[in-house]
């Protein structure tokens, strides 16, 4: 049956360039393509006075029209109470949404689930905001198990890899056979360097290295 879900996302893609939010997003499009009422409450970035916004189906409703966190923590729990989703679907930009999502959610009588990317800007109580959804949604083991050791169970975590497009992959033509195969987050702790000095030092040989990003 088809359900009313409510997807709490503080910053949209056009507020925050960030993968865990592009990956919300494309969650609620799915869910409206196959016949679901999805409806995203965000921080409100079009011009107009308009309380919300559709966009490929999806309902965009504005709980603030600034970023301010107070406000939209407030008034988003109040609006899940109101609206009483089957479903909250949240992507955290701190441990202080997890808990406004779950007092919605309580209130609406619906289950909370966590998209944990592992991209949030997650600083204080990150236990708490761990172990408060009812199933916590990762893209990979390694996510996984970071979220379990911040101390949500087995059972309350999920695995749900990133959408990949197949058509895509079919149409490239293989790159030849590969020695090394690693894969991380380009961030500030990734090392790349290193890793490639590293590398050019044990392996005195001609090499060559691809960087997919």
């Amino acid at each position: 049956p088809y359900m009313q879900v409510g997807i709490v996302a503080r910053f949209t893609s056009s507020y925050v360039d960030r993968d865990g939010i592009v990956r919300t997003e494309a969650v609620a499009r799915n869910l409206a393509t196959i016949g679901h009422d999805v409806t995203v409450y965000c921080t409100g970035w079009w011009p107009e006075q308009e309380e919300t916004r559709e966009i490929d189906g999806v309902t965009y409703r504005a709980v603030t029209i600034s970023p301010t966190q107070t406000s939209f923590l407030f008034r988003v729990a109040i609006l899940l109470a109101i609206d009483r989703p089957d479903v909250v679907h949240l992507t955290p930009d701190s441990s202080a949404t997890v808990l406004s999502a779950r007092l919605g959610a309580t209130f609406a009588g619906a289950p909370l689930i966590v998209d944990w990317y592992g991209d949030e800007p997650l600083r204080a109580y990150k236990r708490r905001a761990a172990r408060i959804p009812d199933r916590v949604v990762c893209p990979s083991e390694l996510v996984r198990r970071d979220v379990r050791e911040l101390g949500a169970s087995e059972r309350e975590t999920l695995v749900i890899p990133a959408a990949v497009d197949m058509d895509l992959i079919r149409s490239t033509e293989p790159a030849g056979e590969t020695d090394i195969i690693t894969a991380r987050r380009l961030d500030s702790d990734g090392n790349l360097e290193s890793f490639l000095l590293s590398l050019a030092e044990y392996c005195q040989r001609c090499w060559q290295a691809t960087v997919i990003v």
